[in-house]
């Protein structure tokens, strides 16, 4: 999600503002054109609140999580990358983990960062490059829900990945059964290959017994 989608003007409230829930710098400068000072103008939107500003240069509407479509895994994708949402956020959207999630929680080849928004608190762990892109996709079906995302078994790699400790076959099925509390069926509905593709690109002693788990209950 490396774009934003060029605004369609529609007057909301004295100013002419982007229509999208979240729009660049770029965008709503150009819709505010008819001001003599455009960044006064945008400073004084913020502090109305009638537009959010994410970070510097990235703006929402205040209503884009309720009412304007805007998924946060595209907030999440456009606040820092390349990144993809994963770990306990993505675990929880396909239903693997009985806990609500708080943060959104993203992989990255960048630096860890951690971004506290108005709409919410986004946190990125960074990996090697070279483990990076398998496993991650395109989800959503709409314009502000597309964002970059890791598959279940992708997500599930993800959080072995961070978690220390896991040294043998025992130590990987008691945090994912017992510590994750995911649902064997659960794990017996993933993808053996693709988590052992996943595993071959990060050099983990824990990933590779979890592809071994995984291979053991899909049989």
């Amino acid at each position: 999600m490396s774009t934003i989608p060029r605004h369609t003007g529609i007057v909301s409230r004295a100013d002419s503002i982007p229509a999208e829930p979240v729009f660049n710098y770029v965008a709503l400068s150009e819709a505010l054109r008819q001001y003599r000072r455009p960044r006064d103008r945008i400073t004084r939107l913020i502090r109305n609140g009638e537009i959010v500003r994410l970070k510097k240069g990235l703006y929402c509407r205040p209503d884009a999580l309720s009412v304007g479509g805007l998924h946060r895994g595209v907030i999440a994708n456009l606040l820092y990358g390349p990144s993809y949402v994963s770990l306990q956020t993505a675990l929880s959207a396909y239903g693997m983990i009985p806990e609500a999630v708080v943060h959104v929680t993203s992989i990255t080849t960048g630096t860890a960062k951690r971004h506290d928004t108005p709409l919410g608190t986004y946190v990125y762990r960074a990996v090697r490059a070279e483990y990076y892109w398998r496993g991650v996709r395109l989800v959503g079906d709409e314009p502000f829900e597309r964002h970059l995302c890791a598959s279940p078994e992708k997500a599930l790699a993800d959080i072995v990945y961070f978690t220390p400790g896991l040294e043998t076959h025992r130590d990987v099925r008691t945090f994912l059964l017992d510590d994750m509390r995911i649902d064997e069926d659960a794990l017996s509905g993933l993808d053996a290959d693709a988590l052992a593709q996943i595993a071959a690109g990060a050099d983990r002693v824990s990933l590779r017994l979890c592809s071994r788990l995984i291979r053991e209950v899909t049989r």
